[in-house]
């Protein structure tokens, strides 16, 4: 990734749709991964700007947290270290 910081949300919303992309191909390990890394670069966001990114990253926690579920990874969604 560019680390070019104005560059981060798109990442992040690259990440959460090639997630999508990945399920529809039934690829679901590599969706979640894509899921975990573009809740990563949400937190991130939101520890440097809590009012410009954090209902964001909270909904992309939430997000994931359901289809970590969804998939049987309960014991990770319930402990989703974000």
């Amino acid at each position: 990734m560019d680390d070019d910081p104005a560059q981060r949300p798109n990442f992040a919303h690259a990440l959460t749709n090639l997630g999508g992309q990945l399920g529809i191909l039934d690829r679901h390990r590599e969706k979640l991964a894509a899921w975990r890394e573009a809740v990563a670069v949400w937190r991130a966001l939101a520890s440097g700007d809590e009012a410009l990114y954090g209902e964001t990253y909270r909904a992309a926690r939430s997000f994931l947290q359901q289809r970590l579920q969804q998939q049987g990874f309960d014991d990770e969604a319930i402990n989703l270290d974000l």
